[in-house]
């Protein structure tokens, strides 16, 4: 029996293993320690030395490269102790004329740029989401960190993969990190700038079936709509959100303050919202959906999700292609028009191990408090999924902030954990 499971999981696992124009690869909640973006999208490299230090492939190459400068300007060096240390005014020594010091004082305080640091492309793992997006060109669509220039270059593109190559034959040199791309991926982005919009969903449906994608390969099976199909801005792939929404404090300012300006993250708004709700709940008074929806609105967390629950795979096979169509506005069948994008992304849970069967499907909508779109979505799903398709045909809505606050079954304030209920016709 778990051998024939292995089998079931093999394809997509491959395909995992590899770009494809027809998708990206998002690392759930995994930060780049160079430029701090999450999720990392596309390729992770993860250090094999240090415990915890994630880079995605514009870091990686940015560290390939300086790597090779400090090859050029300073001699070899020791490597540093495992955890680094910064030296004292390490930032002024990088001032410094005397460029072995400036690269002694670096090396110290990054210790993954000594090249004894090898670094690991990672490519297995349930920390991630394998994503379509409707509405893009081929090229820039999917290929999970290769940019449009690298899979059909001119003139710009060619230096970009020429400047790219060489990074990649000074880090094998260095013995730190194989970059390699597969010899087909441009030949994958040729032919699949042929296909329709529809075809390359059919494609991806095919290839990433709910009951064929095991939770220890990935997390979540996602479709979105890219800026120019209309479908507005869309949630980060397989995510709810803000990832860990861990507290952070700063000198001056509460996280509450700071995240009502303009500029404050999704992490740093649900950090002040939770902040804030923490302190209503020791105040002592009954709480209420109501609060929820103000500090909703003042944090600016408004997304929420309608749901849809199958109790196999074979069910959630039969209706995933449903709601990815209608999310993407993608046909239905053959000689049937495309339709507008219902929504801005959706998503399907992976396989979990036996004995639970089940999945559930999550289609985004943009703010909740938003009450006659979030109908419209419930509608849209309505025709979209044949009642037949899922024994349980429950539709329900759970705003994205009520996730952040810990508002589930049973919760200790008595708040009703979904805020809409429908069911499929």
């Amino acid at each position: 029996m778990a051998a024939e499971q292995e089998d079931r999981f093999a394809a997509a696992r491959e395909a995992l293993r590899h770009d494809s124009p027809l998708w990206t690869i998002q690392h759930l909640d995994i930060t780049c320690d160079g430029c701090e973006t999450e999720p990392i999208v596309g390729h992770r490299y993860k250090c094999c030395v240090c415990e915890d230090i994630d880079l995605c492939g514009a870091c990686m190459r940015a560290l390939v490269a300086a790597r090779v400068k400090m090859s050029q300007e300073a001699a070899p060096r020791p490597a540093p102790p495992r955890q680094g240390g910064r030296p004292r005014r390490w930032v002024a020594k990088l001032h410094s004329r005397d460029l072995a010091e400036k690269w002694a004082a670096l090396q110290t305080a990054v210790p993954c740029l000594h090249p004894s640091h090898k670094f690991q492309k990672v490519l297995e793992g349930p920390e991630r989401a394998v994503v379509f997006t409707a509405g893009q060109n081929a090229g820039s669509a999917g290929s999970s960190g290769s940019s449009a220039a690298e899979a059909s270059p001119g003139a710009g593109g060619k230096e970009q993969q020429q400047q790219g190559q060489q990074a990649d034959a000074a880090a094998a040199a260095l013995a730190a990190v194989s970059l390699q791309e597969g010899s087909s991926d441009a030949a994958a982005a040729a032919g699949s700038a042929q296909l329709s919009d529809s075809d390359q969903l059919e494609d991806f449906l095919a290839t990433f079936r709910p009951s064929a994608c095991s939770c220890s390969d990935v997390a979540w099976l996602v479709v979105e709509v890219g800026s120019s199909s209309g479908g507005g801005s869309t949630q980060p792939a397989g995510s709810s959100g803000a990832g860990s929404a861990g507290g952070s404090s700063g000198s001056g300012s509460s996280s509450s303050t700071r995240a009502t300006e303009a500029g404050a993250s999704l992490e740093e708004r649900v950090d002040a919202a939770v902040e804030e709700w923490e302190k209503l709940a020791a105040s002592g008074r009954k709480l209420a959906a109501a609060d929820v929806d103000r500090l909703a609105a003042e944090h600016r967390i408004t997304k929420g999700k309608w749901m849809l629950f199958a109790r196999s795979g074979e069910e959630a096979d039969a209706a995933w292609p449903a709601v990815a169509r209608a999310v993407c506005g993608a046909a239905a069948g053959a000689g049937q028009p495309a339709a507008a994008p219902l929504c801005g992304s959706a998503k399907v849970s992976s396989t979990a191990p036996p004995p639970d069967n089940s999945h559930v499907f999550c289609c985004y909508v943009e703010n909740y408090q938003d009450a006659a779109d979030v109908q419209r979505v419930c509608r849209g799903l309505q025709r979209a999924v044949p009642a037949g398709l899922l024994q349980d045909k429950r539709l329900l809505f759970k705003p994205d902030i009520y996730t952040y606050l810990g508002i589930y079954s049973r919760n200790e304030w008595g708040i009703k954990p979904s805020t809409h209920e429908a069911r499929l016709l």
